[in-house]
């Protein structure tokens, strides 16, 4: 049977090509799942106008996918492993690890897109494909390492979190100390009064003697 390809077909051929294929192959998978219209003239005309929406479409996807790939060449996606004796890993790392990771740092990249042809199942770094289109791909830096490695990067931060929260500490305490200073003077003023009530009261007695 003669048909019109509406896709690229493996071993078949490339979009909008007109191929001879068994009939039994057309009408029960090729046409059924789109990939192909029987070969009429009402068909060709419906071809042209695909075809042309697809480049079009594949052209501005290529643009894209060439712009994000310069954004990931400098992409270092670290995964943790658990590991035992001599540093072998528990378990491996595959491309759905990889594509969480990316998730994570900010980019779309689906599991399917990750090129990677078995888990990783060994520490250290590794230069990962990524197919961002047909023609296009960028490695991903991976890098496998032991959780004790992560804990170790994530506490040399802390001394310096904690350096900071004592400074401000410092600082409240400094502003409280003032606070303090500026409101004892006011305290002391009211001594006086005291001092002139005591003094009416010695006056009134030494009338009274008197």
């Amino acid at each position: 049977m003669k048909i019109i390809l509406r896709e690229q077909v493996d071993n078949v051929g490339q979009l909008g090509e007109t191929v001879n294929v068994k009939d039994g192959y057309a009408r029960n998978f090729l046409i059924p799942q789109g990939l192909a219209y029987p070969a009429t003239d009402s068909f060709l005309n419906v071809i042209k106008g695909e075809v042309r929406r697809k480049q079009a479409r594949d052209a501005k996807n290529k643009a894209a996918a060439e712009i994000l790939s310069k954004e990931m060449e400098s992409v270092t996606v670290t995964i943790t492993a658990t590991v035992g004796e001599e540093d072998k890993m528990f378990g491996s790392v595959t491309s759905s690890n990889i594509a969480e990771k990316l998730h994570e740092a900010g980019f779309k990249i689906e599991k399917k897109q990750i090129q990677l042809h078995e888990p990783i199942k060994a520490l250290g770094i590794y230069h990962v494909p990524v197919k961002l289109h047909s023609e296009i791909h960028v490695d991903v830096k991976v890098w496998v390492v032991k959780e004790e490695e992560a804990v170790a990067t994530e506490t040399e931060a802390e001394p310096k979190k904690k350096s900071k929260a004592k400074s401000k500490s410092t600082k409240v305490q400094a502003d409280a100390a003032d606070a303090v200073d500026t409101e004892t003077p006011v305290e002391e003023a009211s001594a006086p009064e005291t001092v002139v009530e005591e003094n009416n009261e010695s006056e009134n007695s030494e009338e009274k003697s008197e």
